[in-house]
């Protein structure tokens, strides 16, 4: 006798998507944390392995950017995301470059973690990075997913 498993196919893809979108984030997250290693491996295959490396991360950035977008569309139609949110304040340097004072969050997805400055594609600046990095964990949250912290009560009276 099989057993046969019958699965929610609309909580499969929920937890498939939210699979995938903390892939993506783990993904960002050992670029910033091996980069000395990372920066070995590239300085064999490129003549600029610094920005082949910034270049790589902004990428693995958008694309955490890129797989919570559908999430934080349904969030905005259902108020729990507002457009502000996916506002994130440029640093001067940015700004600079940009000429603007906020960049938004799916202009990041779109340009694939590119900036357009003076005509040309850049990598975006990883300080700007680390910010829009953070600001994705606030939406995240914003949006009910990753880590419920709960404060601690202490132990259970019984």
């Amino acid at each position: 006798k099989k057993n046969v498993l019958v699965v929610d196919p609309d909580d499969y893809r929920k937890t498939q998507k939210l699979k995938a979108i903390q892939e993506a984030k783990d993904r960002y997250r050992e670029y910033t944390l091996n980069r000395s290693e990372r920066f070995r491996e590239l300085d064999d295959t490129w003549g600029n392995p610094q920005e082949a490396m910034e270049h790589e991360e902004a990428q693995a950035l958008a694309m955490y950017g890129s797989e919570l977008l559908p999430l934080i569309e349904e969030g905005i139609e259902k108020g729990a995301v507002s457009e502000s949110d996916l506002e994130v304040e440029t640093n001067s340097m940015v700004e600079r470059l940009l000429d603007k004072p906020t960049m938004d969050i799916r202009e990041v997805v779109r340009l694939e973690g590119r900036i357009v400055a003076n005509g040309e594609h850049q990598a975006i600046p990883r300080r700007f990075q680390k910010r829009i990095y953070r600001q994705l964990e606030r939406i995240e949250r914003k949006l009910g997913l990753g880590l419920d912290l709960e404060e601690d009560k202490g132990p259970a009276n019984i």
